[in-house]
């Protein structure tokens, strides 16, 4: 999975799994950890602030928003931030994890057009409009 993806994703699992009182203390802190990391990053962004306190309660609203934020924000090529995503995935859906639903590898050539996801709808328009 690509790291602006996993990382809206993980703020998904982490917000819908802290909700529950069933989640572990690693999912708990896993969040708010991820969580921290994302606001260092967006400081002084009241737009990229907004959408990441707000996603947990309209994520179909906020998604894009949010999207954006880490793309914009440089928090997709952190490191940091990128492990912390990839460590609550994995405890927030440890049986999503194990079958690969999080992984995704591209090897040689040109990649256009990659989706991944549940339930997905996509339209892709590659190349020049015809007339």
């Amino acid at each position: 999975m690509e790291p602006v993806s996993m990382i809206v994703a993980a703020v998904a699992a982490g917000a819908a799994a802290a909700a529950k009182d069933t989640a572990s203390t690693a999912v708990r802190e896993g969040y708010e950890g991820l969580k921290a990391l994302l606001k260092k990053r967006f400081a002084g962004d009241k737009g990229s602030e907004v959408a990441l306190e707000n996603y947990p309660e309209a994520p179909t609203v906020w998604e894009k928003p949010l999207e954006y934020a880490v793309q914009e924000s440089g928090a997709a090529e952190d490191e940091e931030i990128v492990q912390a995503a990839r460590t609550l995935i994995t405890e927030a859906d440890p049986e999503g994890a194990a079958q690969g639903k999080y992984t995704l590898n591209i090897s040689g050539g040109t990649v256009q057009g990659v989706v991944q996801g549940d339930h997905t709808r996509v339209r892709q328009n590659f190349g020049t409009p015809e007339s």
